[in-house]
């Protein structure tokens, strides 16, 4: 349904770009975190247990990732 919207529909194309280049470069278990859940859909803990954490490590490594890309989005967007 609609409250399950991807998060990729949500934003436009430029800052989707920024947002792709940002989770890049992200180290790898982070990237992949991200990516399970917001881009695959699966759950945190799901995801967490596809690369090998626990449920507690993964919503630690979540929060520093989201952290890292909300830092990054914000200076994308003042360079423009």
């Amino acid at each position: 349904g609609q409250a399950e919207m991807p998060l990729e529909s949500m934003i436009d194309d430029e800052l989707k770009q920024s947002l792709r280049a940002l989770i890049e470069e992200l180290p790898t278990d982070a990237r992949q975190l991200i990516r399970g859940t917001y881009f695959e859909g699966k759950t945190l803990k799901d995801a967490g247990e596809e690369i090998g954490i626990s449920k507690a490590w993964a919503s630690r490594l979540h929060a520093k990732a989201l952290d890292q890309l909300a830092r990054g989005l914000k200076r994308a967007l003042v360079a423009e």
